[in-house]
């Protein structure tokens, strides 16, 4: 698990907000660059890329954050805060040895 935080008044909140660029956060940065695939089997061979399956992960425009994301009536910041990780699985192999 990571998490950040970041200090700042109203006004560098609302101007972040509405024009920071998201994907630059460490949180985000790390996992945009470095986590591109996942292993198909438990023991896949770092070198052979048909035991890995590349990650689906958001796009930049995704990340990007614009003025509409800023709700002045309520001073928040309505954009990406997190990541929600899903990897899914099935049984592989002869249903007798499950």
């Amino acid at each position: 698990m990571f998490s950040c935080t970041n200090e700042m008044n109203l006004s560098e909140l609302e101007a972040w907000c509405s024009s920071g660029d998201l994907a630059s956060l460490r949180i985000f940065k790390d996992f945009n660059d470095k986590f591109n695939y996942v292993s198909m089997l438990g023991n896949a061979n770092p070198v052979y890329m048909k035991d890995w399956v590349k990650v689906i992960k958001p796009t930049a425009e995704e990340l990007t954050a614009n003025k509409d994301n800023w709700e002045t009536t309520t001073n928040t910041c309505n954009g990406v805060t997190g990541y929600s990780i899903k990897v899914l699985t099935s049984s592989l192999g002869f249903e007798s040895k499950l």
